[in-house]
């Protein structure tokens, strides 16, 4: 990303690139969000404890979090090609 902010000397088409990718990566955020509280919700009608391990489970919330920016930068590449 820094590759094309130098390429593009931060103009307006670089904001418009990054407005819309960073739009891309809240809108995954926020369906991370409701996906996490359905699977809460869920979890309180189940009829036996699901054991998962805690290291396990901070492995894959990770992952997630680290997938935001990668999701924001395929999605700034994505919007490059296409504009």
């Amino acid at each position: 990303m820094a590759k094309l902010q130098k390429d593009y000397h931060n103009d307006e088409r670089w904001q418009y690139l990054k407005l819309r990718a960073g739009a891309v990566a809240k809108t995954y955020y926020e369906a991370l969000i409701i996906i996490i509280a359905i699977l809460m919700i869920l979890s309180l009608w189940t009829p036996t404890p699901m054991l998962v391990p805690l290291d396990r489970m901070l492995g894959i919330g990770a992952l997630v979090i680290i997938g935001g920016p990668i999701i924001e930068f395929c999605a700034i590449t994505r919007f490059d090609r296409t504009m």
